[in-house]
């Protein structure tokens, strides 16, 4: 079977085909317009979060367990904004030298932990796969390296099962 492949998809691929360069994987994940990737996340995130305190309230019944997710979210940009501190990695853009790790990614992904601990197969996909989607954003706006949206999933995902399972038997 053979696989027809559009002009990005080729990009990308010759991409990862030049050893996973770093600036090689920005360069072919970045839009020219970095303003609708960067809009689009930053109020994404946000929908998110919401979304995603929304649903547990709704589906768990229980302002405890919205309480721990909501916890959840705290513990995660206490954590994020001392990683940004100490290891101070310079943007792709060369604005700050707050890129590693990506908060709204890690934002993003702990409401997808979070509802993944939930058993609604349908509703953790949806999270997972829109959480996915602000993280390739961050890149295409060329605030974040691969490596930073990466690392933001792990935590995010982390602390999204974790800090409510420590405290509400989730």
């Amino acid at each position: 079977m053979k696989i027809k492949l559009t002009g990005r998809e080729k990009e990308v691929l010759e991409a990862l085909a030049q050893g996973l360069s770093r600036q090689g994987v920005a360069d072919a994940l970045r839009w020219e317009d970095t303003t609708v990737p960067e809009a689009i996340s930053d109020y994404g995130v946000g929908a998110h979060v919401l979304g995603t305190l929304a649903y547990t309230a709704i589906e768990q019944k229980s302002w405890e367990r919205t309480g721990a997710v909501a916890g959840a979210y705290v513990a995660n940009t206490g954590l994020n904004y001392l990683v940004k501190r100490l290891v101070r990695r310079e943007r792709p853009n060369g604005l700050n030298d707050h890129s590693f790790y990506s908060g709204h990614t890690s934002t993003a992904f702990v409401g997808a932990g979070a509802v993944c601990l939930q058993e609604q197969k349908a509703a953790c996909y949806s999270a997972l796969g829109l959480a996915a989607a602000i993280g390739y954003l961050r890149i295409a706006a060329n605030w974040h390296w691969f490596s930073d949206v990466a690392v933001g999933a792990g935590v995010g995902y982390g602390m999204g099962r974790l800090v409510p399972t420590i405290f509400v038997n989730f």
